[in-house]
């Protein structure tokens, strides 16, 4: 198959979609088939998806701080677990 053969045809295809809690990070779509077959909740930018998307002065993200704050959001969490790990590990030896 060729690389002609791989790209949409579609007018508006390829395109990026994001769900809050499937894929905040994005995907990909290459038809509209292929959006629909997605389901309900997917948005054309992370901006849509609530509050959670704003900075502190209620503006809508950029792309990048979108990346940037799932990131941090990741790294937090990440450290949470270890926390919440060795905590529950340490009250089961005493």
């Amino acid at each position: 198959m060729s690389i002609e053969e791989n790209v949409s045809k579609e007018p508006g295809y390829p395109t990026w979609r994001y769900n809050k809690e499937k894929c905040p990070e994005g995907l990909v779509v290459h038809s509209s088939a292929e959006e629909k077959a997605l389901g309900e909740g997917w948005v054309d930018t992370p901006a849509k998806f609530s509050e959670d998307s704003k900075n502190c002065k209620g503006e809508a993200e950029t792309y990048q701080e979108h990346q940037e704050n799932w990131a941090a959001k990741d790294e937090k969490n990440s450290g949470d677990l270890e926390a919440k790990s060795k905590k529950t590990k340490k009250n089961k030896a005493d």
